[in-house]
């Protein structure tokens, strides 16, 4: 089974490993996010206007994908999360 979706333009596809890619990605967590973090940043071509500069929308970009796998994770797991927006 494959997940996509996609956020401004490029695609992100999650592949389904079976019972062997849980366990796997939850010894990496931190590398798994690490390394999705830098591609993120890489990936992403943002224009700077009145809500950001492009560094500020990389680092963003970065870190809502951060908060999307370790939600992920936790549901995975089992673990009910509340998520709601943030503004500031």
């Amino acid at each position: 089974m494959e997940g996509l979706g996609t956020a401004g333009g490029f695609k992100i596809i999650v592949q389904d490993t079976g019972d062997n890619g849980l366990p796997a990605l939850q010894e990496n967590t931190d590398k798994v996010i690490a390394t999705a973090m830098d591609a993120v940043r890489t990936a992403v071509d943002p224009q700077p206007d009145m809500r950001g500069s492009a560094e500020y929308k990389r680092t963003l970009a970065a870190a809502l994908v951060k908060r999307a796998i370790s939600i992920a994770m936790l549901r995975a797991r089992g673990e009910r999360v509340e998520v709601s927006h943030i503004y500031a």
